[in-house]
């Protein structure tokens, strides 16, 4: 199997190459195309202008401000000429996967109402607290030692625990604001997860419940801080590399399970038509029944068969759903051999031809294309690096006087400036710069000047 694996693999990849040469070579003969309705002459070569390339972006969604435009321009006109040729140009198709934001930051209610003490000595010391690393890696530990103590089933333990959880949600909400808090999908989860499990617990104090008697929906919350874990994954880059391939490999997911559908509705039908209603189940098992044919799954020649010992009259083919079934236990290589040797006993020897083919379509072929393509989506997360239209992005920003950095979600200057460099295969965003083909990356203006901020938000 290692070998067929090994062999699929190699073709996947080849046949990989030959469609993205495809996909590139269609993209440079658009682009192609396009320069020549946009170009104007400029002494003996064509070139497109600053005005018809503003036009053009006009007319791509999304809207962009000139602020975009200008970077976008200033990437492409490598020369510093104020004019593109058809080399620069060709580059556009990749430019465009770059999204350049330009937002009005949210004012901190509490700033908002309080200014005096929003800003004052304290204030200032709890929101930098709060937005140090060091927060977040006490916050981690204490959710591993939570995830610990819930598991010894120390009640005790639980009131401090929701207290603290509770300071840390009060804590990041005050130093950055609520809007900006909830713009991240782990805080909107911890806010979920604490603010649940504390209306519970004060419902189960309000109602007199003892340790002994906890309510079914206290227990799922219970369950769901544990999920907090999942949380930790994000400061590992090998975990954090295997939840973005999971993620990213959601649609093809989708794509895999319809060709799957398709390869088990085939063979279920066939199925139907060559082996209906030659085993039934009815309702019994090892002669409890009164009437005689309806033992041995309703067909005397599985009298002695290990398929009826074991209990497999459910497995048949008289029904579309049953049929699911017992293609579901052969492409997991359950008991496969019992249920082909009931099959074999009530028909003939020329059944064990379906269930090989069976097994060579769907287990050899198209589970190890899938494996293929998993393998591929690892490969690209662990290895895939910068390109050199990312750098060409981050220089040219410089430029303009917009540095690039991290962003953590700290007291901020009120205009900001993002950038995230995307990949439209595989993205990404991990909190190593060097290493992305998806990231983020904010820069706060001010008038007096520019200021730096980490990069993949953090919270």
């Amino acid at each position: 199997m290692n070998i067929i694996l090994a062999v699929i693999y190699y073709n996947y990849r080849e046949n990989l190459k030959i469609e993205v040469q495809n996909m590139v070579a269609v993209k440079r003969d658009n682009l192609s195309r396009a320069f020549d309705l946009l170009k104007v002459r400029d002494g003996d070569s064509f070139v497109i202008t600053y005005s018809r390339f503003g036009a053009l972006l006009d007319k791509i969604p999304p809207a962009r401000s000139e602020v975009t435009k200008k970077i976008l321009w200033y990437v492409l006109d490598q020369n510093g000429d104020n004019k593109v040729d058809l080399p620069d140009f060709m580059y556009l198709a990749d430019l465009l996967n770059v999204r350049i934001v330009e937002t009005e930051e949210t004012e901190n209610c509490f700033e908002k109402f309080m200014p005096r003490v929003y800003n004052c000595v304290v204030s200032q010391w709890i929101r930098t607290m709060t937005a140090h690393i060091f927060f977040r890696y006490l916050f981690d530990l204490l959710i591993l030692v939570n995830a610990i103590v819930i598991g010894l089933d120390v009640y005790e333990a639980e009131w401090f625990f929701l207290t603290v959880f509770s300071i840390e949600i009060m804590l990041k909400i005050y130093a950055f604001g609520f809007v900006q808090f909830m713009k991240q999908a782990w805080n909107v989860f911890d806010f979920i997860i604490i603010g649940s499990a504390v209306v519970g617990t004060l419902y189960e104090v309000a109602v007199g419940a003892s340790n002994n008697s906890r309510t079914l929906t206290l227990d799922i919350l219970l369950v769901l801080r544990v999920l907090r874990l999942v949380k930790l994954i994000r400061n590992f880059k090998k975990f954090r590399g295997i939840i973005n391939t999971i993620t990213n490999l959601g649609p093809s997911i989708l794509t895999f399970g319809g060709v799957l559908f398709a390869v088990y509705y085939v063979y279920a039908v066939i199925g139907m038509e060559l082996y209906r209603d030659k085993i039934t189940f009815y309702g019994g098992f090892n002669g409890t029944h009164s009437v005689e044919t309806q033992l041995y799954c309703g067909n005397d020649k599985l009298k002695h068969s290990a398929f009826y010992a074991t209990g497999y009259c459910k497995n048949n083919f008289n029904n579309i759903f049953s049929s699911f079934v017992v293609l579901f236990e052969l492409m997991v290589v359950n008991q496969w051999h019992i249920l082909t040797e009931g099959f074999v006993h009530v028909t003939s020897k020329a059944a064990r031809l379906y269930f090989l083919l069976f097994h060579l379509s769907c287990v050899v072929i198209v589970l190890n294309i899938f494996t293929a393509f998993v393998l591929e989506a690892f490969l690209l997360e662990y290895t895939i690096d910068k390109t050199k239209l990312e750098s060409a992005v981050e220089t040219k920003i410089g430029e303009m006087g917009l540095k690039l950095g991290k962003h953590h979600e700290r007291s901020a200057p009120r205009r900001k400036v993002a950038m995230a460099i995307a990949s439209p295969s595989f993205p990404k965003c991990t909190s190593t710069p060097t290493t992305t083909c998806w990231k983020t990356a904010w820069t706060n203006r001010t008038l007096r000047g520019t200021r730096m901020f980490p990069t993949c938000q953090t919270v």
